[in-house]
């Protein structure tokens, strides 16, 4: 085999779900907006050609409908639940589903079902808050109509006050969905699957060539986590900032991660881990590597070994899947990468 191929496994598509399950997530929440039409705007199209034309070649915008603070709540759980899934888990290379090892399953669920429950409880509020921050946004369209009703009476095509605020009214009241539609926009829940091999000769080899892939994806990945944070702390000691509890912090978790994630079995790298914290981390605190020189040399240089051992650690001899994270698995994690951001 040419040095410059990745090394090939036979790995079939139930092996890896032995080990672990996919994990999705469904996440929903009202925007508390509404897109505005062209009349809205004061352009009214001649016809319904017109009328698409304009659409078309403009960017209408929105108008809010709900205070942004109260939507952004919804967003921060939002984005929390899908930051917990990250953090025990790992991309997978086909659809946008991420691959959960057994043993961080039992923790996940729980963060997420605490997390789940945190959403419903905000979902309630809003529910029972709902006429209320309904009549306190039209309240300020309201009274901003009235504004513009005032300095702009002469321009304005309406005979009276009264028809001109029914007429820009009427597009924001009809916009409010009704509290039963409203409870349907709203939940957070999960999906877990695995995949099974393909039964018709010549389908799912693909996908497999994927699977064979994402084995050396991870061991690439977490090896690169835990090297790129390793370097960014070493580059912060050079440069005299301070190291700080924030950043003991940080490092910890990220041993942590890596161990929840290691369902592979990459010795190698768990043992310099392992002799990392016991050297330095136990027990430790950042005044102490701050105050001594002497200490903060010795930190320095182990964390330097450290990442120097696991570049040139190699791949992992797993008994089942053969050799992984051999060359060529950073160009697949690399094409990983650019497929996630693309979706």
């Amino acid at each position: 085999m040419s040095p410059e191929q990745p090394t090939k496994h036979k790995v079939k598509w139930p092996d890896i779900f032995q080990e672990g399950v996919l994990v999705d997530l469904d996440i929903s929440f009202w925007s508390g907006r509404k897109k505005l039409s062209l009349p809205e705007l004061g352009v009214q199209p001649k016809d319904k050609e017109d009328s698409e034309r304009l659409k078309e070649l403009f960017s209408l915008g929105t108008k809010r409908l709900i205070p942004k603070e109260r939507i952004a709540k919804f967003q921060f759980l939002a984005n929390k639940t899908r930051q917990t899934l990250d953090k025990f888990s790992l991309r997978f290379p086909i659809g946008k589903a991420r691959y959960v090892p057994e043993n961080t399953l039992p923790t996940l669920l729980l963060e997420l079902e605490d997390l789940k429950a945190k959403f419903d409880q905000e979902v309630a509020s809003f529910f029972d808050d709902y006429e209320n921050l309904r009549t306190q946004m039209l309240d300020l369209y309201e009274d901003h109509a009235a504004a513009v009703w005032e300095k702009h009476r002469e321009e304005l095509p309406d005979k009276s006050e009264e028809s001109f605020l029914d007429r820009f009214m009427g597009p924001i009241e009809v916009a409010y969905p009704g509290k039963k539609k409203i409870m349907s926009m709203f939940g957070v829940d999960w999906h877990m699957f695995s995949i099974d091999a393909p039964v018709i000769p010549g389908v799912g080899t693909d996908q497999t060539d994927k699977i064979n892939g994402f084995l050396d994806h991870v061991v690439v990945t977490l090896r690169e986590e835990i090297t790129t944070y390793v370097e960014h702390v070493c580059g912060m000691i050079e440069d005299d900032k301070k190291f700080t509890e924030r950043t003991m912090k940080a490092l910890r978790k990220k041993i942590q991660r890596f161990r929840m994630l290691n369902f592979l079995g990459d010795g190698k790298v768990e043992e310099q881990l392992k002799k990392l914290e016991n050297d330095f981390l136990k027990g430790a605190e950042a005044k102490e590597f701050r105050g001594s020189t002497e200490q903060m040399g010795a930190l320095k240089a182990a964390l330097k070994g450290l990442s120097k051992s696991v570049n040139g650690a190699g791949p992992v001899n797993h008994p089942k899947y053969g050799k992984l994270g051999a060359v060529g698995a950073r160009r697949f994690a690399a094409k990983v990468k650019k497929e996630n951001d693309e979706e």
